[in-house]
């Protein structure tokens, strides 16, 4: 059985900052390199060896929408495949 690892986000309405618990590793990493990079805005709450906490700005959490998908024709993505080719060829005519 696979240890369970859970992110969890707390963000109250009207709030400063958010509360992140972590037991990922690639947010602990992300939540140790954001707190070394900006240590006005990410504060290290607490750390074990089962996860970390933090607080974080508020307006640093959003939702957002998921990538549209395009479902093109042959004709279509040869046409763009075309456009790009294009495009390529005069930003080298440029340099």
């Amino acid at each position: 059985m696979a240890d369970l690892r859970e992110t969890s986000i707390e963000r109250v309405q009207g709030g400063s900052y958010c509360t992140v618990y972590t037991g990922e590793k690639k947010f602990i990493n992300k939540l140790k390199k954001m707190a070394e990079e900006y240590p006005e805005d990410v504060n290290i709450v607490s750390e074990d060896c089962l996860g970390i906490m933090a607080h974080v700005p508020y307006d640093w959490f959003k939702f957002v929408s998921p990538k549209r998908k395009h479902n093109l024709t042959e004709e279509q993505r040869q046409a763009a495949s075309e456009r790009m080719r294009r495009a390529r060829e005069i930003g080298l005519e440029k340099d």
